[in-house]
């Protein structure tokens, strides 16, 4: 039974994912963590635990295979529990029982077809040339947000106001963009931005825009820099409210906001960008962006 629970300990996907499904792809490997089964089929999670180890002493489950991993119950207290392999679950599934047994394995199978078919459509859309476009387009934007964040760093290192790291400005306005554009329900930002579509590439390239011009158009004032980053996020939520507000990531949607503004002529993000940021600052946000076509 010692094989079965390697030393490393690692941090549950619940941790991240929040309410959205436990199945989680690595690699093309679909993996299921324990206390997600324990849901599915409403069963104590240490009744879970312990049909795994009976089937590792069995040798119906590689000792090697399940990985140990820690969760916060609903008591906050850290638990062990187990990181399994789409096969090993499936072998598991039937020896768990219950009174949702059935129930349990349908939902559980089903889970595991809509993350493949997830995984699938994702593999498809990144050979697209509209998608590869868009994901290269959107790295020069990146490029210009990070730039701006590590100058108004730089700027409140100098000014003795802050000697947080330049990295973790950049990961919270990371979040903030992200997070503004869709509904990220705990979920890793990196997966989010994988699976987006090539529309909402562009849109998340804009949005990043948006928050570096907001940067860089207050960075020669006497603002404090945490001033000038929440005016930025202000611009960020003004832009994302004007277009649509938050949506599900890889999940394209009529694209009307988009398309009025490029038939209003105002297409250039030299034109929508400032306008948006400035805008915010001088708090009448919905009203330029209204006369621009953006509502």
């Amino acid at each position: 039974m010692k094989n079965a629970r390697p030393t490393e300990v690692k941090a549950s996907a619940l941790d991240q994912r929040g309410n959205s499904t436990a199945v989680v792809e690595c690699n093309g490997i679909l993996f299921v963590e324990t206390p997600h089964l324990s849901a599915l089929f409403h069963r104590p999670h240490r009744n879970i635990m312990r049909d795994v180890e009976r089937l590792v002493a069995g040798g119906a489950i590689d000792a090697l295979n399940p990985e140990r991993i820690s969760y916060v119950d609903s008591m906050g207290r850290v638990q062990e529990a187990y990181r399994l392999s789409e096969r090993d679950a499936l072998v598991l599934m039937p020896f768990i029982g219950g009174k949702r047994s059935m129930d349990g394995q349908a939902r559980l199978v089903d889970e595991f077809l809509h993350v493949r078919e997830q995984f699938r459509a994702a593999k498809a859309m990144h050979g697209d040339p509209a998608w590869i476009d868009a994901r290269q387009a959107g790295k020069t934007d990146r490029r210009e947000l990070t730039d701006a964040m590590q100058a108004l760093c730089e700027r409140a290192h100098l000014r003795r106001d802050s000697t947080t790291p330049a990295d973790m400005w950049m990961t919270s306005a990371t979040r903030c963009v992200t997070s503004a554009l869709f509904e990220i329900n705990g979920e890793r930002i990196t997966a989010i931005r994988d699976r987006l579509t090539a529309r909402q590439l562009r849109r998340l390239a804009m949005a990043e825009e948006c928050y570096a011009r907001a940067l860089d158009s207050l960075m020669d004032t006497d603002a404090h820099h945490k001033a000038i980053n929440e005016q930025a996020k202000h611009a960020v939520q003004a832009f994302a409210a004007a277009t649509g507000g938050r949506e599900v990531p890889g999940v394209d949607r009529a694209a009307r906001r988009l398309s009025a503004v490029r038939q209003s002529g105002l297409a250039s993000l030299d034109v929508l960008v400032p306008l948006a940021a400035a805008s915010v600052t001088a708090g009448v946000g919905a009203a330029v962006l209204r006369l621009t076509g953006w509502l």
